[in-house]
């Protein structure tokens, strides 16, 4: 089956990407229960997503569910990586600051923590999430997903202040949770 002319012609419609998107979701989860086509290259590229790990590279998800605290004061911008993690039997509690992520922590436990670094409390609230909960001694891993989280400077400061890993790449980011997760 050759490209979609109607896709070559410009971005497609929002609908037409999410519902790409989704299927890109649910193919690599590995719980399509029908054929997918593959994606265009015109979607991908606005999209500008790929699998994390192909299906017959991911280990096999247990039957008991992972959870992730997600902070991030706009948590629209993540709505496909929390999809994908909801595939792999990972359930995600956003939450827009600081204060409400340590108000979840001390009810209940997490198996990861992602947390944007600049929210409306702060240019480095990640940072402060982050050394409040080693300093409570908490060893929850611990992402950094901002958009200068890739930098090599950021990468240090955030590996020093024991953060399992910095990124701007949710590619990236939901193989680090995977690794953590299926290690």
């Amino acid at each position: 089956m050759g490209p979609n002319p109607s896709l070559e012609r410009g971005p497609p419609p929002a609908w037409h990407l999410a519902r790409e998107a989704l299927a890109v979701i649910i193919r690599f989860a590995g719980q399509a229960p029908f054929r997918l086509r593959p994606l265009s290259s015109n979607v991908s590229r606005h999209l500008r997503i790929s699998p994390c790990t192909p299906p017959a590279q991911m280990p096999p998800a247990t039957p008991s569910f992972r959870s992730v605290l997600w902070v991030d004061d706009n948590p629209s911008n993540n709505t496909i990586a929390a999809d994908y993690l909801a595939a792999i039997q990972t359930s995600v509690t956003k939450v827009h600051s600081t204060r409400q992520a340590l108000a979840q922590l001390r009810v209940r436990s997490f198996d990861a923590i992602i947390s944007d670094m600049g929210r409306w409390e702060g240019q480095y609230e990640g940072y402060v999430l982050l050394d409040e909960v080693r300093r409570q001694g908490m060893q929850t891993p611990f992402f950094i997903f901002a958009a200068g989280g890739g930098e090599p400077q950021h990468r240090k400061q955030a590996h020093e202040r024991g953060a399992n890993g910095s990124t701007n790449s949710m590619e990236e980011l939901l193989d680090m949770v995977q690794r953590v997760f299926f290690s």
